[in-house]
């Protein structure tokens, strides 16, 4: 059974980062400068993995420019999630900025995140690259999927 619900509304975890991610995020800043302003890369591909040194996110993009000393825009974003190393959903937009000091991606085109139980829709969001957490920042639409149970 799918129903459609309308929620409205969001609630963004915190995103405090620690020594690690400070480093990390220090050296992000400085091979983000050696990439020439507004100078195009085409098929963007950044992977992610957890402790466990599973996969736990790609991000690609079609093209990817730098606009400052640590933003840049990315157009086509497709952000693909996985779970214990299995591909497990995808966030995908036209377009976004990615700010290396916050470790975030943000946008404010359509957003469309699919995962086996839901598809939400909506305009606008924002993702934390370290902790994946994400959230829209309009009104949502999602298709929740909902398992008929084996023994009514």
């Amino acid at each position: 059974m799918v129903r459609r619900l309308i929620i409205i509304g969001v609630l963004l975890g915190s995103m405090l980062g620690a020594q690690e991610e400070d480093a990390s995020r220090d050296s992000a800043l400085k091979l983000a400068a050696m990439v020439p302003l507004n100078v195009a890369i085409r098929d963007f591909k950044m992977p992610q993995y957890g402790e466990d040194r599973q996969p736990s996110a790609t991000i690609t993009a079609r093209e990817i420019r730098r606009i400052s000393d640590s933003r840049f825009i990315l157009e086509d974003l497709r952000i693909i999630l996985f779970t214990d190393g299995v591909e497990s959903g995808d966030i995908v937009t036209p377009r976004a900025v990615y700010d290396i000091k916050h470790d975030l991606l943000v946008g404010r085109e359509k957003i469309k995140i699919t995962t086996p139980t839901v598809i939400s829709e909506g305009r606008g969001f924002i993702y934390h690259i370290e902790s994946r957490k994400s959230a829209i920042l309009s009104e949502v639409t999602s298709l929740i999927r909902f398992e008929k149970p084996e023994n009514p």
